[in-house]
């Protein structure tokens, strides 16, 4: 009887020791599931951030690629006849689609051009609205005469002494082979403008301003013009201004380089004298002159 129901039964604590293995094994398995969930969450977490980064871009400067397109307008109103390198201009962002015809999209087109008509601030401007030269019927033009201009600096220009109404020389500098060749190739051309500015008062008083512009119009003959537009290409123009009343053409028209570096002054040569004799009074002997003067023999006017 003791034997029977004093002690468990050897079946029933075999079976205890498999249960209790049995749920360690179910715990480790649950909590070894849980790791891995938590370790690939926390991965898929990181790996999105990590793809999404690059999406955050700036939206205005996608639409700058792609929709729009940057042209030039003017700061400030600009008036016809103004030297364009006088203008302040800003870059503005147009519809890529809606761009007017001609826009300009870089200073450089701009270069020694002018305004052609009257510029709107902040408005495109487009290649149609400039010119190479100012209007010439706003240029007190000499009928028959062309208008044609040169770029210059402050030196070329007389230390801003050439103004509209003065009258000038043009000189083209260059080299023929290794020798160096200064020569007039316009006389007597009127200056029209400085800088776009026809008034002289104006281009006197904002001189250094005009300047930047490098540019002066000239009133010429036809074939003047066709010489001062070739000699563009040949070498440096520069200006010699002449007196208002200077209508002579000019002695010396050329000058090389031998010139300047190997020119020799010739000595005077001695004046031969022209006597018609000698006379004698009161004693002192007289030279007569070809044109009748008297001189006493050793004034050192003898022949």
């Amino acid at each position: 009887m003791n034997s029977r129901f004093g002690r468990p039964h050897p079946s029933m604590g075999r079976a205890s020791d498999r249960d209790r293995k049995l749920f360690i094994a179910a715990a480790i398995l649950a909590m070894s599931l849980v790791l891995v969930l938590a370790v690939v969450f926390k991965f898929k977490i990181a790996n999105g951030t990590q793809e999404k980064t690059p999406e955050l871009v700036n939206p205005n400067a996608a639409t700058e690629n792609i929709a729009t397109i940057t042209i030039l307008a003017p700061e400030r109103p600009v008036q016809a006849g103004t030297a364009l390198a006088d203008v302040r201009f800003k870059k503005i962002f147009w519809p890529r689609n809606q761009v007017p015809e001609g826009a300009i999209q870089d200073v450089s087109e701009i270069r020694g051009k002018y305004a052609k008509i009257d510029l709107a601030a902040g408005a495109p401007i487009q290649s149609g609205q400039l010119t190479d030269q100012i209007a010439t019927a706003a240029l007190p033009l000499t009928p028959g005469n062309r208008a044609v201009t040169i770029n210059i600096d402050s030196e070329r220009a007389i230390e801003y002494h050439v103004l509209p109404g003065t009258i000038v020389d043009v000189v083209l500098t260059h080299y023929i082979g290794s020798e160096m060749n200064a020569k007039i190739i316009v006389e007597k051309a009127r200056v029209l403008s400085l800088g776009g500015s026809t008034d002289a008062e104006a281009a006197h008083s904002g001189g250094q301003r005009l300047m930047r512009s490098q540019t002066v119009t000239l009133d010429v003959s036809p074939k003047d013009a066709l010489r001062v537009i070739g000699s563009k290409r040949l070498g440096q123009l520069s200006l010699l201004l002449r007196d208002q009343g200077d209508n002579e053409h000019s002695p010396v028209t050329e000058v090389t380089t031998v010139d300047i570096i190997e020119e020799k002054v010739e000595a005077p040569k001695a004046r031969k004298q022209c006597t018609k004799g000698r006379v004698r009074i009161d004693g002192s002997e007289f030279i007569v002159h070809c044109d009748g003067n008297m001189f006493p023999v050793g004034a050192g006017l003898e022949p």
